[in-house]
């Protein structure tokens, strides 16, 4: 009877154990859980910031091309009046 007894407790403390181990599983399940959520919640998130870095390209792109537009103008006016000094300094020197 004693080795019964034995098998018994021995049941007894695999069960425990494995009631344990199932409650951790529980709780890494439930972590699972809750990264996966996040994980969708980052994904849809980062769509929408794509989406949105997108249009903002498609609004600004007028908005360069008048930078580039009043960039070039000053570029002339600044290369005119260079062109204008030099002029009335060779005109100055030698009239």
């Amino acid at each position: 009877m004693g080795w019964e007894k034995r098998a018994i407790e021995s049941i007894e403390k695999a069960n425990k154990w494995m009631e344990s181990h199932d409650e951790r599983l529980v709780k890494i399940e439930r972590c699972l859980i809750k990264q996966e959520y996040n994980l969708r919640e980052h994904m849809r998130r980062t769509e929408l910031a794509e989406k949105s870095i997108a249009d903002l390209h498609v609004c600004l792109t007028p908005l360069k091309v008048h930078v580039y537009h009043v960039e070039g103008a000053l570029k002339l006016l600044g290369l005119t009046s260079l062109l204008i000094t030099i002029a009335a300094a060779v005109y100055g020197l030698f009239f």
